[in-house]
């Protein structure tokens, strides 16, 4: 798994965070609106990469979590800027804290993602609204994006580049050298 390659030194962690930067950079300055589609599990960087969408289209089975938590780790990804953006700073600090997972009707109703649909349909239903979209104004549509992603394209690099250097000293800390002795020994994680 990612993690096991990543604890292991085969995947420079390094590298890994100047690609979180430069994805989430991209991402925000991208004319065209994104749509994610998750139909499973998005935990962790992933949750982070679909919730840094412009819509979020979840299939019944999706799943979104933070869990760095877990690993003792502070989470530097963007996390910590997304999630209280979506659901309120109050809200997102009770999945923060703990990592606990968030089902698809959950996210729906506390407005983590934009639509729900049946997983056999959710991504026709996401393509059909990009076609809407195509089929519209775009430089409007593209002015509308700029506008409202301004906050967080304000915020969002400066956040990060602060998140991953507060992650990066929560990787020495004795929590989380215990998450990872607990991690590829196959045992539960306790602190």
């Amino acid at each position: 798994s990612f993690m096991k390659q990543m604890y292991s030194g085969e995947i420079d962690k390094a590298d890994v965070q100047a690609l979180q930067v430069r994805f989430f950079s991209a991402q925000m300055a991208l004319p065209q609106p994104t749509i994610a589609v998750v139909d499973g599990p998005a935990i962790g960087l992933g949750c982070t990469f679909a919730l840094s969408c412009d819509l979020v289209y979840a299939g019944e089975r999706a799943r979104f979590a933070d869990p760095h938590v877990q690993m003792g780790l502070v989470p530097g990804d963007g996390g910590t800027l997304l999630w209280p953006l979506l659901i309120g700073p109050a809200r997102a600090k009770e999945f923060l804290f703990t990592g606990d997972p968030v089902d698809a009707a959950e996210a729906l109703a506390m407005g983590l993602v934009n639509r729900v649909h049946p997983s056999g349909e959710v991504f026709d239903r996401a393509l059909a609204y990009a076609n809407r979209l195509a089929a519209g104004p775009a430089a409007t549509i593209q002015a509308i994006k700029a506008l409202t992603n301004q906050t967080t394209r304000a915020l969002g690099e400066q956040f990060i580049r602060a998140g991953l250097a507060m992650e990066s000293v929560s990787q020495e800390s004795d929590y989380h050298k215990r998450a990872v002795e607990a991690f590829l020994a196959g045992a539960p994680v306790r602190f």
